[in-house]
């Protein structure tokens, strides 16, 4: 699919191959600040020179800031979560992941960290193929996971063992998405009728379920903005979105005929049409805010892989083959990569009006992609204009306020500059 993508600030490094370990989060013990370790690395546009802190790094996979805290996916002994404060780099929580090397998740990933949020709070999810032991009549067997954690590290929500999808068959589409557990069930047919299946959703933290008319083999489901369920609209021959209130007991809000969910925005979601054209709609009520003519690059298509939002600059970004800018509330091209041989580049993250793109690398299905070996690129949001370039470092996640960075065998953490 297209996916979905909620934007989490995300920047990957080089993955190690071991799995092992439990599941349960472990405090850690109180650690010494007085670490004698300081930042040689390049100044960060949108950062503040000096870091507040910095600590050794546990060697990282994956980082990813949320709220005020920022998730390490560690590989040195196994996979292994780690929650810091990102106010003063203490370790919060520890969780080791028992992920299962194959079958890999369809990112390529045998471990994902994707931002998302509770009853509009922040979250990390940890998505993962764990093995279920036998047990009962139903024999051994893999499923899709999802571990979610609040910004002190602790455990909200998991997936019960047996109830998750098969990672093959399932893709990347996890059991959680925007505070709610999602589960698909197959119906059963009529000989007037082809069978169907239904999507349940079920709040985290409080609530009865919603159940949905779905698709039988998928729960059809993109994304969930706020109490909208973003659902594809199975149809034989006009296959669209439909937006599903949730508040509602599952009523259709709106449609929109022939196309796909590309990204989410804010509370917006970009629509891609079967004419090629974006369209950036509401998500609670389907109103069409904005549309997007992207330049024709030769080939039909701009070859956009991967976009991300920085509600900051009201700007989208969109990175693959080429690179551009659009305000999000006009839908008017700030910018284009425009002539010959332009350098591949996908954004990773947006700081203070400034997005990172990470060049030399294809983006992975969740749309985050590793720094590569020419590092990163610094685009202006509002202009385009290359603000750095060849920022050699080994990681950088950004959340409220902060970003951490890791380099030169630390983590280090910054104030992100003010914005005016």
């Amino acid at each position: 699919m297209i996916a979905r993508i909620r934007f989490a600030l995300v920047v990957l490094v080089v993955m190690g191959a071991a799995a092992c370990g439990g599941g349960d989060g472990e405090k850690p013990r109180a650690e010494s600040r007085n670490t004698g370790i300081s930042y040689d690395g390049p100044a960060l546009p949108g950062v503040e020179g000096r870091p507040l802190w910095s600590v050794p790094s546990p060697g990282s996979a994956v980082m990813l800031g949320y709220g005020n805290a920022v998730a390490m996916l560690g590989t040195r002994q196994g996979y292994q979560v780690t929650v810091l404060d990102a106010a003063t780099g203490k370790t919060l929580q520890r969780h080791q992941i028992n992920a299962v090397e194959r079958p890999v998740l369809r990112s390529g990933e045998p471990v994902r960290l994707l931002g998302d949020t509770v009853r509009g709070r922040p979250v990390a999810v940890v998505r993962f193929s764990e093995r279920i032991p036998a047990s009962g009549t139903r024999q051994e067997r893999e499923q899709l996971t999802d571990l979610v954690l609040d910004t002190a590290g602790g455990q909200l929500w998991r997936t019960p063992p047996g109830s998750g999808g098969d990672p093959v068959a399932q893709g990347d589409r996890g059991t959680f998405n925007g505070g709610y557990a999602i589960a698909h069930t197959k119906g059963q047919g009529t000989p007037d009728k082809a069978p169907e299946g239904t999507t349940r959703f079920q709040p985290i933290g409080g609530g009865g379920p919603v159940d949905v008319p779905a698709s039988y083999d998928s729960d059809d489901v993109y994304d969930v903005v706020g109490d909208t369920a973003v659902m594809r609209e199975d149809k034989v021959l006009d296959d669209g979105v439909r937006g599903v209130d949730l508040a509602r007991g599952g009523k259709v809000a709106w449609r929109v005929p022939k196309a796909v969910h590309v990204a989410t925005a804010g509370t917006d979601v970009l629509l891609e049409t079967t004419a090629g054209r974006l369209r950036l709609v509401d998500a609670a009520t389907g109103r069409r805010r904005a549309d997007i003519a992207l330049p024709d690059d030769g080939g039909g298509r701009y070859g956009i892989r991967a976009w991300l939002y920085d509600p900051v600059t009201r700007a989208l970004v969109g990175g693959g083959r080429r690179a551009v800018i659009v305000d999000a509330d006009t839908g008017r091209l700030r910018w284009s990569q425009d002539g010959s041989n332009p350098r591949p580049m996908t954004p990773v993250a947006s700081a203070a009006g400034v997005t990172f793109m990470a060049l030399d690398r294809q983006p992975t299905a969740d749309r985050t992609a590793q720094p590569g070996r020419a590092g990163l690129l610094a685009l202006d949001n509002r202009t385009g204009r290359v603000v750095a370039d060849g920022i050699a470092v080994t990681a950088l996640a950004v959340g409220d306020g902060f970003a951490v960075v890791e380099h030169g065998g630390g983590l280090h953490g910054f104030r992100l500059k003010a914005t005016g």
